[in-house]
């Protein structure tokens, strides 16, 4: 693996470890952690860093949007979006 992907894998598990020490249960982390990535790469080529609330607010209008997603899925993936 290469030092790149290390530095990605360990924010992700920063992620996932900061979002269970503020009490969310393990199982919803993991769930966290999966809409957070997924955020993360809803932009081409715009870094995680460089994003702004209105991108966040049209990644999950977008998920309302969507068929398939749950009112519930897209909540969670609001919180997911809050914690990072």
């Amino acid at each position: 693996m290469d030092q790149n992907a290390n530095k990605v894998n360990k924010f992700w598990k920063g992620y996932y470890e900061a979002v269970v020490e503020s009490g969310i249960p393990e199982k919803t982390a993991e769930w966290y952690a999966n809409w957070a990535q997924k955020f993360a790469v809803s932009i081409k080529g715009t870094p995680l860093r460089s994003r702004a609330p209105e991108d966040v607010y049209s990644f999950l209008t977008d998920l309302e949007t969507q068929k398939g997603f749950e009112a519930w899925q897209v909540d969670q993936a609001r919180g997911a979006c809050r914690k990072y």
